[in-house]
């Protein structure tokens, strides 16, 4: 089950790159959470 978007990915990395934390999943749920609707 792939649920989540290549395009949302590379938002997500890029998103990691700025705040400066890890790209792991838990960071992920936060980040669909927050700043996804």
């Amino acid at each position: 089950m792939n649920w989540i978007t290549e395009r949302e990915l590379q938002e997500f990395k890029e998103f990691c790159k700025k705040q400066k934390i890890k790209d792991s999943f838990n960071n992920y749920i936060v980040w669909k959470d927050k700043y996804k609707i």
